[in-house]
């Protein structure tokens, strides 16, 4: 993958055994940049993709809910964009952060609520 692609997926290593996998980044909200820029490096020195992960509590994953109880989908739905803001956000703010380019990294959007301590 070339370095800054980040909109494309991590299929994880392309051959052999012993290569190491991304370095997993929980980016909660608001993104600190301290936790990013330190991530970033480490995945720099160490030579891994960085892979930021960030839960949006705001859907969840019908595929988990019984067949009689998934909702109907419409063919033509409308979009709604105060869904996918938080997402956007954090993308926009990781743009910030990392800039376009220069770090190998992925945004991986996940449905859910994050553990909260």
């Amino acid at each position: 993958m070339p370095a800054g692609n980040h909109m494309d997926s991590w299929d994880g290593p392309s051959s052999g055994r012993g290569q190491a996998g991304p370095l997993v980044l929980g980016v909660p909200w608001p993104v600190p940049p301290v936790l990013v820029r330190s991530a970033a490096g480490l995945a720099a020195a160490l030579e891994v993709h960085l892979l930021c992960a960030f839960v949006d509590p705001a859907s969840y994953l019908t595929e988990w809910e019984p067949a009689s109880a998934l909702p109907a989908a419409s063919l033509d739905p409308a979009a709604n964009e105060e869904a996918t803001y938080p997402a956007a956000e954090v993308r926009e703010r990781l743009e910030e952060i990392l800039g376009n380019g220069q770090l190998d990294w992925t945004l991986r959007v996940l449905n859910g609520d994050a553990a909260r301590r």
